[in-house]
Formats: structure tokens, C-alpha cells, sequence
């Protein structure tokens, strides 16, 4: 059942700068809006309302926020994207009296306008933030440290952690899926995902499905695809699509998908029209279940589902700007009582569990198993092609090191035993070179001896006569 509330967030100034990254970002105690001006306003997410002229700003430097996002770990903590940094900030305990002009940490080792930031959903502390042009730095808020800088092949159109947090997803303007592995420092997948020049969107389903918004010259409609990262054949999904829906709105309009995993739903919210679309795992295929003329909005976000009102079996929430940047509302979707998915169970997601920078430094992940998430250390994974097929090999690091080890160790052994025969075959020859010389000293000896004699008795012949 869809709702839109009567309640909203009115009398704004909202930046109206064109940009790829969000107007606004949502916990379960803040609703934060980019402002004119290079501000961020803050107000209780919980009561939508006349947005004061005395309302707390934070405040910055620059005069433009190209995107925002709240921590999944700490709701007072707040990233934002500027043209010439990256900035954390933390609001102060109790009630917001004032402004907030002290930065938490500044992050300033990007070269060009940053345009879009993430927060990592498992990794405490790291964050992704990209710019013009496909510059990607992965780094530690704590500390405003880089971790890995990598290259995009455009400029960011979303940015995207996979739901283990191992991998980063980035759709760029040239219409291209990039899919990174930052602690192997590797590109796992450069995929062309749309044909048109409409910014695409994408979103996780897991670790490896990813879903995607785009044009299709072929059938001259916007699509939903989803893909599979492990049908890939050198970096590239050419049998990676698994199936695709129609999208029904206009060629222009940008869409945007956000998945609900417990049921298996996704949302393609788009600036004129959305959908509602459910998605089989086990067939991997899509069914339609309605599209809605929602409000136009220009941009929208989703609520993290543990905020959720469970009471009345609320299922996702979403707040959106409306497309004249004159107020922000509210849009929910929930289930009616009799509903059969109530008995399945499983309607939220479990509590995540949290693993930290060093952990995951190390190579420690987050997987699913039996529905709880537990810390286990993943091999780091290596991807292969094997006799030109297009087939995943993963091979296990610690194996190839002591393949590695086990191999030094032989060249050592070998080059020891042989340096070790070398030897030998020396020594020999020296004894044999030594003999040849106290042989050839005898026998020069005994000539001479025997030329001695000689010379001896024709002296005694001589005398004689």
C-alpha cells in the first residue's frame, strides 16, 4: 500500500545547482538539506515543518554541496561533498543552538571537484568519494589518510559500496558500470550499461547481482537490467545480463533503483514517473507490480529500514524534494495485515554487525550466513581467464605465497647444491692439477739427476785419458 503524507518540510531555500550527487540525506533523528549558499541545514527528521530563518546551518567555505550522506554507524555524524574537499562533520549532543563551522576532518587530496561521497555499509570509518572527471580515493575519516586512489573511466554518476563492502560500483557519464576491488588495487569489471547519455543509475542486490537503469536503442525504451559480476569474460559482462523489464516514462527522465533484499522488491523512482517491481532470485526474473504517477521530485532518498514503524508494518520510506525545490515529503509503502509475506517472517533486516578499517585492511569481511551477519576473513580473490572460456577461478592468496615461499626455497636448495658441486668438481681438479705437477717435478728431478750422472762420467773418461 502506497502513502504520500499530508506533512511537510516547507518554506525552503534549496541549492538548485545541478548536480549528480543527493539535496538531501535522512537518519532516524536529522533530515539534512543542501542550502543556498554552500550550507547544510539541519531539522528533526521526525516533524516536518516551516523551515525557520534561525534553523542551525553548517557551514563551509565553499558555495556549493554537490552531496551529503549520513554515517550508517553514528547519526551524528555527516559527510559532504565540495568543489575543492571532502568534509566530516559532527553534531553536538543535545539540542543545536548554534552553527557549526568546526570541521571534523577535512579531506583535501582529490585535484578536482568532488562530486560524490559514501560511507562504506560495514567498514567502520571509510569512505569513498569521487570527482569530475573519475578520480576515486578510498580513505579514513579518522584520520583524512587515503587508502587507495583509483581511475574511473568518466565522471562519477553514482557511487556504490556492494552490500559486503569488498567491492565499489561506479556508473560514470560515458555510460559505463566500474566495478572495483580496492584492497587488490584491481578493476573487476568495465561494463557498457546504457545507450543514451542520460545519467545512469544502479544498486546492489548482493555481493555479485547489481541492477541498472538505462536506454535501449534495440527496443527504444528505458530498461531495468540485471547483471551477474561472475558471467564475465576479461573484465566484461557480454553474457553477463541475466534479464531486463521496460521502464514506461520518457527517454529523458533519470531513475534511480533501491532495493529491498528481505522482499525482494525494487523501486525505480524516477523524476516523472515509478515503479514497483518484483524480482525472483531463484528464476532471476523481474515481474512488474505496478507503476504510480508519483509527485515529480528531484531527487529522493531512502530511510535506513531499522527506523522503520513496524507497528503498522511499514516497509520503506522514502523523502523526496519536489520538482520546484518548494517543499519535501514523505512516501511510504506498507503491508496490509492479511498480506501472506507477514507470515514468511524475515520483513527487516538483521541488526549489521560492524568490522573495523584495520580488519578490513587485513581482509576481513561481513558475510551472510543462516541471516546473521558474522566477521569471517575472506581469501583475497583474483580473477582468471582459463583456456579463453568465460569461467571464475578464485585463487587463494595464501596459497600462491606459499607457492611462492615453497618455490624460493627449492631455487635456493638447488642453486646451494649445485654451488655445492661446483665446489667439488673444483677441488677434484685442483688435486688432480697438483698431482700432474709433483709428477712432472719428479721426473724433471730425475732427468736432471740422470743428466748429472752423465756429465760425471765423461769428465772421469776425460781425466783417464
Amino acid at each position: 500500500m502506497y502513502n504520500e503524507r499530508d506533512d511537510k518540510f516547507t518554506e525552503l531555500s534549496l541549492s538548485k545547482d545541478k548536480i549528480e550527487g543527493r539535496l538531501i540525506s535522512i537518519n532516524d533523528n536529522y533530515l539534512a538539506m543542501s542550502w543556498l549558499y554552500g550550507d547544510i541545514v539541519l531539522v528533526n527528521s521526525s516533524k516536518p515543518c516551516k523551515i525557520k530563518n534561525d534553523e542551525p546551518h553548517i557551514k563551509y567555505k565553499s558555495n556549493k554541496v554537490n552531496d551529503i550522506e549520513f554515517s550508517p554507524f553514528n547519526n551524528k555524524i555527516i559527510a559532504s561533498a565540495y568543489d575543492d574537499s571532502s568534509v566530516l562533520w559532527k553534531i553536538p549532543d543535545g539540542e543545536i543552538k548554534e552553527n557549526i563551522t568546526k570541521e571534523l576532518q577535512i579531506y583535501n587530496k582529490h585535484t578536482k571537484k568532488v562530486t560524490y561521497i559514501t560511507f562504506n555499509p560495514v567498514v567502520d570509518n571509510l569512505l569513498c568519494s569521487g570527482t569530475l572527471g573519475g578520480e576515486i580515493h578510498i580513505w579514513n575519516p579518522e584520520k583524512g589518510d587515503n587508502y587507495i586512489e583509483f581511475k574511473s573511466d568518466d565522471s562519477p554518476t553514482m557511487i556504490s559500496w556492494n552490500t559486503n563492502g569488498d567491492l565499489v560500483g561506479v556508473t560514470t557519464k560515458n555510460r559505463f558500470m566500474n566495478i572495483f576491488d580496492p584492497r587488490n588495487n584491481e578493476m573487476v569489471l568495465k561494463q557498457l550499461i546504457s545507450e543514451d547519455y542520460v545519467s545512469p543509475k544502479f544498486g546492489w542486490i548482493d555481493n555479485n547481482l547489481f541492477v541498472s537503469t538505462g536506454y535501449d536503442k534495440a527496443k527504444k525504451e528505458k530498461m531495468l537490467k540485471l547483471w551477474d559480476i561472475r558471467k564475465q569474460s576479461n573484465n566484461s559482462l557480454n553474457k553477463g545480463e541475466i534479464t531486463s523489464i521496460k521502464i514506461n516514462s520518457s527517454k529523458t527522465d533519470i531513475f534511480t533503483p533501491f532495493i529491498n533484499k528481505e522482499l525482494k522488491i525494487i523501486y525505480a523512482i524516477g523524476k516523472e514517473k515509478s515503479s514497483i517491481i518484483d524480482f525472483d532470485y531463484k528464476e532471476e526474473k523481474f515481474t512488474k507490480i505496478r507503476d504510480w504517477s508519483c509527485k515529480a521530485s528531484i531527487c529522493s532518498v531512502l530511510l535506513d529500514r531499522k527506523y522503520l514503524n513496524k507497528n503498522e508494518l511499514e516497509i520503506d520510506r522514502f523523502v523526496n524534494v519536489y520538482k520546484d525545490y518548494k517543499y519535501i515529503y514523505y512516501s511510504s509503502f506498507s503491508l496490509l495485515k492479511n498480506n501472506k509475506l507477514i507470515k514468511n517472517g524475515n520483513l527487516f533486516p538483521a541488526e549489521n554487525n560492524i568490522i573495523s578499517n584495520e580488519e578490513w585492511i587485513e581482509g576481513k569481511n561481513l558475510e551472510n550466513k543462516d541471516n546473521k551477519k558474522e566477521i569471517v576473513i575472506k581469501k583475497k580473490e583474483k580473477y582468471i581467464n582459463n583456456n579463453n572460456q568465460s569461467q571464475l577461478k578464485i585463487i587463494s592468496e595464501r596459497e600462491t605465497k606459499q607457492k611462492k615461499i615453497e618455490n624460493k626455497n627449492e631455487e635456493k636448495e638447488i642453486r646451494y647444491n649445485s654451488n655445492k658441486d661446483q665446489k667439488e668438481k673444483y677441488l677434484i681438479n685442483k688435486e688432480k692439477q697438483v698431482e700432474e705437477i709433483e709428477i712432472e717435478n719428479k721426473e724433471e728431478e730425475k732427468e736432471s739427476r740422470d743428466l748429472k750422472l752423465n756429465i760425471q762420467n765423461l769428465l772421469k773418461r776425460d781425466l783417464i785419458k
